[in-house]
């Protein structure tokens, strides 16, 4: 089975731009954007000793091209040139005979120094016929999608991959509304692995600690006969995120008092969350610490926030015991998740 491995070459970038200061007029700040791309995208038949030149709508920052040029399968580079509006990228060796994707990832700039924040990526084939599979999804980070997303996948014949060590096959970045996309990708009953993560320094490396990820959780798997898979949804959630509760409590006990709700957290030390319910019986507990919870439902005729007895109105010699409900099960609180509770109903003992 064939496995395409990334690695980050450092070429040889000759610079040739010279930076120049505004020379009046509006300031500029519109990034630099493509115009022509040689090899054309999507062609086949290339011969073998090509060269690929991109050339864009305005002069380039040489330096901002460094470090941010990778082909799949990796390939070293005789040179990168960058000058003028063009980038050329000449080979140390003849191409195999394959697909090409060449991706420019985002942050280079032009002479006034105007970052772009979209990747260049295409693909080409030496071969009579470039690779056609294609996957596509969309990238949330708290359910919502997210433009500094990256999606990796890596192709894996009988081991597990490390998504964290070893090297993507093919890198894509999300666009403003998290969508992604990889093209050009053997449709061969090759068998891959999707992961994401959020990319707040925008350089295509996940940062641990300082960003977060997920793994889809289904192996994708292109094949002649369906060799297109779109709509995948990858959720990024903050493990320290907090989720929240809802639900509803039926208080047939005629104290006039608003159900409690108490929520008491099993790991030690940790104080319990405490929340009243509505004029309805409806409670809503917008933030709740990930982690593992008793829960209890009661009148708290006592003010203590906790379910037990208190004095009776009629006799403050006789305490009777609050109205209580104890959940039997422990209460599971993801980061990020929302629950809702089923109905319960308090009486009078």
């Amino acid at each position: 089975m064939k496995r395409f491995i990334v690695f980050v070459v450092t070429g040889l970038f000759a610079a040739c731009a010279v930076m120049e200061p505004p020379t009046g007029g509006p300031e500029d700040k519109i990034p630099p954007r493509v115009v022509a791309i040689t090899p054309a995208p999507d062609s086949a038949g290339i011969a073998r000793d090509t060269a690929v030149m991109i050339r864009f709508d305005e002069k380039l920052d040489g330096d901002s091209f460094k470090n941010r040029i990778i082909t799949y399968p990796p390939l070293d580079f005789k040179a990168v040139k960058v000058k003028g509006e063009r980038v050329t990228i000449e080979f140390k060796e003849i191409l195999p005979e394959t697909t090409v994707t060449v991706l420019v990832k985002i942050g280079y700039q032009d002479n006034h120094q105007v970052k772009s924040s979209t990747p260049v990526t295409f693909s080409f084939a030496t071969s009579p016929r470039i690779d056609e599979g294609t996957i596509g999804g969309k990238i949330l980070f708290k359910k919502k999608p997210d433009s500094t997303g990256v999606a990796a996948i890596f192709a894996v014949a009988d081991t597990t991959v490390d998504v964290r060590r070893e090297r993507e096959s093919r890198l894509a970045f999300a666009d403003r509304n998290g969508d992604f996309t990889f093209s050009a990708i053997p449709a061969d009953s090759s068998r891959f692995i999707l992961w994401a993560f959020t990319d707040k320094n925008g350089d295509g490396v996940f940062s641990e600690g300082s960003e977060f990820s997920a793994l889809f959780p289904d192996t994708i798997v292109l094949t002649r006969d369906r060799t297109g898979i779109d709509g995948i949804l990858i959720y990024i959630v903050d493990p320290n995120e907090p989720g929240s509760v809802d639900g509803r409590v039926i208080d047939m006990t005629e104290l006039g008092k608003h159900p409690t709700v108490r929520l008491a957290p099993l790991l030690p030390g940790e104080r319990p969350i405490i929340a009243a319910t509505d004029t309805t019986g409806n409670f809503v507990i917008p933030v709740i610490p990930p982690g593992r919870y008793t829960v209890s439902f009661f009148i708290d005729m006592e003010a203590d926030s906790a379910c037990g007895e208190y004095r009776s109105p009629a006799d403050t010699t006789v305490s009777l015991a609050e109205p209580c409900y104890a959940a039997p099960d422990t209460l599971v609180v993801k980061p990020g998740e929302s629950q809702t509770l089923r109905p319960v109903t308090l009486e009078r003992e």
